[in-house]
């Protein structure tokens, strides 16, 4: 038995367009982020995959015709020195594990991350309400 993998077991497991067939399926929310660096703006969305029953008892979530939700929409300056951000008024001072010349490059991936760390509690609450709102809705769609 070889543990090599064969051409046409990657053609299952991906699609054409090479994202893996399981990612497009999911009933678990996630976060996205828009930053503006132009006008100096946040948007955080929470994506929220399409319900569809495939049996009595199974529900899937496609992500391919998911919803998207704006939760949070915030302002936010960053300071010269590159040290603290303000967002919507208030102070944040950046941590300093973060790299600071991806900070002033305007990296959106370092800035995700450390919006993700100010804003967590902000936006673990409003991801877990639409969370709960998903169940709801996954009992409903049974019912049906």
């Amino acid at each position: 038995m070889s543990d090599k993998i064969k051409k046409d077991d990657l053609y299952e497991v991906f699609d054409e367009n090479g994202q893996h067939k399981l990612n497009k399926f999911s009933t678990e929310h996630k976060a996205e982020f828009n930053i503006d660096f132009s006008i100096e703006k946040l948007e955080v969305f929470v994506i929220i995959p399409e319900l569809t029953k495939i049996s009595t008892n199974k529900i899937i979530g496609s992500l391919e015709k998911a919803r998207c939700e704006l939760i949070l929409s915030k302002d936010f300056k960053i300071s010269s020195d590159f040290q603290t951000v303000i967002i919507d008024e208030i102070k944040h001072v950046i941590p300093k594990f973060f790299n600071r010349k991806m900070i002033q490059k305007e990296d959106k991936n370092t800035w995700e991350m450390i919006f993700r760390q100010i804003l967590r509690k902000e936006i673990f609450a409003e991801v877990q309400k639409q969370k709960e709102l998903q169940t709801q809705r996954i009992r409903n769609f049974k019912l049906q």
